[in-house]
């Protein structure tokens, strides 16, 4: 958010819209994740870090230009999760073609397996504590959150340290048992709630 507040600033002077800056977020992310395929997994790793903070820069100028629309939201989910396989896909391949190991292939369905699951579940949770009136986030530990942003980061280190295998690895097992752990708190919670 940090640099990602400074290009909104910028881009407000403009007459940019939200989905041109969701479509461009969703270009630099596949131009980066195909670098992944040429063995430039350190320009692959910025590339797709720059993709996440224009992806932070379509929502702050929806918000700010009150141009929040479903069809727009509904554009970045797709263009999110689209690029998201694209992106772990072309991972795998490369850690594939460099180490001919076939149980690379399915870390690499794992990996994007958890990252449906996780965005899957935490809508789901949204959706039904938004019904039933209750907080997003409630008890201990009410203010950490993992996702996309964590996710980029650790694909951004595990690029510049040329250790992709062990970032989907890492990113996979974090996505699962953080979606898993919010599944079941949610799930006791709204039990109290209905109780």
């Amino acid at each position: 958010r940090p640099i990602s507040i400074r290009i909104t600033n910028f881009l407000l002077k403009t007459n940019v819209t939200p989905n041109q800056i969701t479509v461009l977020s969703f270009i630099i992310k596949i131009l980066g994740s195909a670098l992944f395929l040429f063995n430039k997994s350190i320009l692959a790793g910025i590339l797709i870090y720059l993709s996440h903070v224009f992806d932070c820069v379509d929502g702050e100028i929806a918000r700010v230009k009150k141009e929040m629309k479903s069809s727009g939201a509904l554009l970045d989910y797709f263009l999110d999760r689209l690029s998201d396989v694209f992106m772990y896909f072309s991972i795998t391949l490369a850690i594939f073609w460099s180490k001919g190991n076939m149980y690379i292939l399915l870390i690499g369905i794992f990996v994007i397996a958890a990252n449906f699951f996780m965005t899957d579940i935490a809508q789901k949770v949204n959706t039904l504590k938004k019904k039933e009136n209750m907080p997003p986030t409630m008890g201990k530990f009410s203010y950490f959150h993992y996702g996309g942003s964590a996710n980029t980061m650790i694909i951004l280190l595990a690029s510049i340290t040329n250790q992709l295998l062990m970032g989907i690895v890492v990113v996979g097992s974090l996505s699962f048992i953080y979606t898993f752990v919010k599944f079941i708190k949610s799930y006791l919670e709204m039990r109290k709630i209905k109780a």
